[in-house]
């Protein structure tokens, strides 16, 4: 039987940091836009590939866990300034809520959540903000429509482009006739 070979953890050494739970879709851009930002992290990543991938990308990041206390506290959360939880499962973010608050009351949480049981678990726990994908998308798509000068359109599908993402929406809206 072959054994896995034990990564040493070693604690980061910043304070009011932000702390990404999960370095899969979400988490992945979400460094790199803090990074761009010059926001300091610290990446907590459960999975051997995505762990060594950090590594590659130069952040900071620890194996494991998040509902760990002592893997939590190897990533300072005593001094950080956020969590930022992007795993896609709410009742595990829940429980690292948990104990987030348990060693650092006073930190702000931001979750990621997909259904509404689960806001309502996550929210108890003690998230600070939660981003649900299906209101975001909604709120964006109307974000766009509100900033059109015609209320009432339809789509001018006569072009096979139009999902191409490279044209420029207003080709494909006409005003509704109907107005």
């Amino acid at each position: 039987m072959k054994r896995r070979k034990e990564v040493a953890q070693i604690p980061v050494d910043i304070c009011r940091h932000a702390i990404i739970v999960g370095y899969g879709r979400v988490g992945t851009i979400l460094a790199e836009n803090l990074r761009q930002k010059d926001i300091p992290i610290v990446v907590i990543e459960n999975t051997r590939a995505r762990f060594k991938e950090l590594a590659k990308n130069s952040f900071r990041s620890i194996i494991g866990n998040a509902v760990n206390k002592a893997l939590m506290k190897l990533a300072h959360i005593d001094c950080a300034q956020t969590l930022l939880v992007t795993v896609p499962n709410g009742y595990e973010a829940g429980q690292i809520i948990e104990k987030t608050r348990s060693l650092n009351p006073d930190i702000t949480i931001i979750v990621r959540a997909h259904y509404d049981d689960e806001v309502r678990y996550i929210r108890e726990r003690g998230a600070n903000h939660i981003v649900v994908g299906e209101h975001e998308i909604a709120r964006t798509m109307a974000h766009f429509l509100s900033k059109k000068k015609t209320v009432g359109c339809t789509i001018n599908n006569n072009d096979d482009n139009l999902l191409s993402g490279t044209k420029d929406l207003d080709k494909y809206l006409k005003p509704d006739a109907s107005n």
